[in-house]
């Protein structure tokens, strides 16, 4: 097995919680919400079933900004009377830059 801790004077809350590394050493982690970006450091070691336990090895996780499109709700379109034209000023609602609003407000 694989444990993981934040180096220390590592302080940056990207993520939910600490990464994990599976049997196979494939890194998992979950960022706290969609617009985070920035750098913070870990350290990992592996324990065998015996309890020994190899050095502390210092790893580093980056999060860049993904080009999101733009966040939006449509509204309903009112009825309108036939060649009135179209015009509504709720139509569009809670628009927001680059998925702003996260995962959630999606």
């Amino acid at each position: 097995r694989f444990e993981v801790a934040r180096a220390d004077g590592s302080s940056e809350d990207m993520l939910a919680s600490l990464p994990a590394i599976d049997p196979d050493g494939s890194l998992n982690m979950l960022t706290v919400n969609n617009g985070v970006t920035g750098t913070v450091s870990y350290q990992a070691r592996a324990v065998d079933d015996g309890g020994a336990v190899s050095a502390w090895l210092p790893f580093t996780v980056s999060v860049v900004a993904v080009n999101e499109p733009p966040v939006w709700d449509l509204q309903q379109v009112p009825p309108m009377p036939q060649d009135a034209g179209l015009t509504s000023s709720t139509f569009a609602t809670g628009m927001a830059p680059c998925g702003s609003r996260g995962a959630a407000g999606r």
